[in-house]
């Protein structure tokens, strides 16, 4: 009973780094629409790497099922799922994004919606003195767009673990030694020790 208190003491704490960073990010982009892809819904065809793609259904391209993954919310168990019979065929795609952090056009989109809703807030904050923000637009944006970049890299390193390719041994020790924020740095640590390269 004791064993299992400390090892779930354990596991919340672990989690907590990609609970603050989805907050962060779900907070950022609440009530706003992701920007429309370049390819209509139901039109197959090649697409830039991080194109978000306007439709609710399940993803079927990897790129799609990968960043699913790493932005999910709630109920997540099935979106890695299906990273991981994607199988070693999204170990590149995830290698790519534990060392480097979100594709660009995601970036792009994040910022714009940051920035947006900094205005939002600040124009409240204007009304309502309490709730007026105590950050500049550029820390805001720094705080939020760090959190948002954490959350691709510790994500893409779980579901590396998910999937147990050794072949991302050697980019996760890459991806350690260039990290310095301490719960991607960590993220990546366990990996490392699950995949047996540390």
């Amino acid at each position: 009973m004791a064993v299992e208190a400390r090892r779930k003491g354990r596991s919340d704490l672990k989690a907590w780094p990609i609970r603050a960073a989805l907050l962060a990010a779900s907070l950022a982009i609440a009530g706003c629409a992701a920007p429309a892809g370049p390819i209509s819904e139901g039109t197959a065809g090649p697409r830039e790497f991080g194109t978000p793609r306007p439709t609710a259904t399940p993803p079927t391209e990897p790129v799609d099922i990968v960043l699913s993954w790493i932005e999910c919310e709630d109920e997540c168990a099935a979106a890695l799922q299906a990273v991981v019979q994607l199988g070693p065929d999204a170990t590149p795609l995830l290698v790519q994004i534990v060392t480097e952090g979100p594709p660009a056009a995601r970036v792009e989109a994040m910022q714009e919606h940051l920035r947006i809703t900094y205005e939002e807030l600040a124009a409240y904050g204007e009304t309502h003195p309490e709730a007026a923000l105590r950050l500049g637009e550029a820390e805001y944006l720094g705080l939020y767009l760090d959190n948002y970049a954490a959350l691709y890299r510790i994500r893409s390193a779980q579901a590396l673990v998910a999937i147990g390719d050794p072949q991302a041994t050697s980019a996760l020790q890459v991806a350690l030694r260039s990290s310095e924020r301490q719960d991607v740095r960590e993220a990546i640590l366990e990996a490392l020790r699950e995949l047996g390269g540390q």
